[in-house]
């Protein structure tokens, strides 16, 4: 018998179903954790690719709520975690390549002598973090965590192609969180990069705004008990099942969802294509 956390797998019809004239169905399948630990499992190691927006938009009060933001981060870190900081505007720094946090005064310093620069490319920003993250092992979790006015005016500024990247990142185990500094930040594609990227999104003008949200997030990281994890549907023969919202389906059929901590669920939602039925036909 596997040791492993099971999650608790149901399936909600939003009608109650189709004629024989065929149509499309709407279901939402929930993926629920267990609700406490099963087993005296080790925290997960933590790898994070800090991704700083040091544009032009965010000069001034922004880039130095983003900095406090990182500070923050990163002294809250165990020396068996491991960070990297990269900084972007239309040109891509990384002036922490992904190292232990037990050098965390380095990445103090580094993070302290940021200035603001020129246009933004976030795009470039994010794949760069996500870069850092390649190839982690398989017991840690891998994440980027954005800061930015999400002001995407440089690079690749196309939302679904950026959506999709995320996605991508998700099915090799990266993902992306993202934070809104300041009033104008582009809400639309920070929260999409965050949904499509399985990581969580949040919002401030101030640091301040942000610790509590910080400190949730490093404690969900910690709690994660089921990573990786994915779907594929199977459909009755002749029924197309279809992965709506921000999702990437391999060409097997499998769906990769967010990672889940103890307690916390996930959700797909699918359109069933059902052709028509003959009289005296079964499904």
């Amino acid at each position: 018998t596997s040791t492993l956390p099971q999650p608790t797998v149901s399936i909600v019809p939003m009608r109650q179903g189709v004629t024989t004239a065929g149509g499309t169905l709407e279901v939402m399948v929930r993926f629920a954790a267990p609700a406490q630990r099963v087993s005296a499992a080790a925290r997960p190691v933590l790898r994070l690719a800090l991704v700083i927006d040091r544009s032009g938009s965010m000069s001034g009060k922004p880039l130095e709520e983003a900095k406090r933001c990182v500070e923050h981060i990163v002294t809250r870190l165990q020396p068996t975690d491991s960070v990297a900081v990269v900084a972007y505007d239309n040109q891509v720094q990384t002036p922490v390549p992904l190292q232990p946090a037990s050098t965390s005064q380095a990445v103090l310093s580094a993070i302290r002598e940021m200035e603001s620069g020129g246009s933004t490319d976030l795009f470039a920003g994010w794949e760069t973090g996500a870069k850092q993250l390649e190839a982690g092992q398989s017991n840690a979790v891998s994440r980027v965590v954005v800061l930015s006015d999400g002001q995407a005016n440089a690079g690749l500024t196309d939302t679904p192609q950026i959506f999709k990247h995320c996605a991508e990142w998700l099915a090799k185990g990266v993902t992306t969180t993202t934070v809104g500094l300041g009033r104008g930040f582009n809400e639309d594609l920070m929260v999409g990069m965050a949904t499509a990227g399985g990581g969580q999104h949040y919002y401030g003008e101030s640091a301040e705004d942000l610790f509590d949200g910080f400190d949730e997030e490093l404690s969900l990281l910690k709690s994660l008990c089921l990573r990786r994890l994915r779907a594929r549907p199977i459909a009755a023969p002749g029924v197309i099942a279809e992965p709506l919202g921000l999702v990437t389906q391999t060409a097997e059929g499998w769906v990769t969802l967010s990672d889940l901590a103890w307690g916390s669920e996930a959700f797909l939602v699918l359109r069933l294509h059902v052709p028509a039925q003959r009289e005296g036909s079964e499904m």
